[in-house]
């Protein structure tokens, strides 16, 4: 199976992050319980992620806070994953500006917001990217993803996901024992 996570971690044969199946007791989601979770993915990738996503935001903080107080004259913060000019100002890069004219000149675009879980080719595409395009878990439509603003955005939106999906997983765990 193609993906782009193919180098870092081993697909497992049907490559899905986490599956859990809920019973919702109400309409409202807080009254929700687990009956049934996939876990040797989880099992052999748990500590892989959390790692990373503490990684990530412990190194932000470090990074951003030692450029800021680094008295050299000549420092690049790239924390941010942003080009910037020998200046320090945002680069915008020529693609960039040739695609905002083009928007600018069409008539047929709006400033409308998207859906709040964004826009569903772009959601659609980057599950596939991601998780190949043969995808079984793409094609029995078991994969949700959203949209979110930004790299920094996204982060903060999925730790927590990825605490409750592990929390949760742990307690299914040790009831089931």
């Amino acid at each position: 199976m193609s993906s782009i996570l193919s180098n870092v971690l081993p697909a497992p044969e049907d490559p899905v992050l986490s599956v859990h199946i809920f019973q919702f007791k109400d309409l409202h989601p807080s009254y929700f319980f687990i009956i049934g979770s996939i876990l040797p993915f989880y099992e052999r990738v748990d500590h892989f992620l959390l790692q990373a996503f503490n990684l990530i935001c412990m190194v932000t903080k470090q990074v951003i806070f030692a450029c800021r107080d680094d008295p050299c004259p000549v420092k690049l913060n790239l924390s941010a994953g942003a080009y910037r000019t020998e200046e320090g100002k945002p680069l915008v890069l020529e693609v960039v500006r040739k695609a905002e004219q083009q928007l600018a000149n069409d008539l047929s675009c709006d400033k409308g917001y998207l859906p709040i879980d964004g826009l569903a080719d772009f959601n659609k595409l980057s599950a596939k990217l991601i998780l190949g395009d043969d995808s079984h878990a793409v094609e029995e439509n078991r994969v949700v993803t959203i949209q979110c603003l930004s790299g920094t955005g996204s982060l903060r939106e999925g730790k927590p996901l990825v605490l409750e999906v592990v929390r949760k997983a742990e307690q299914q765990l040790a009831n089931d024992l």
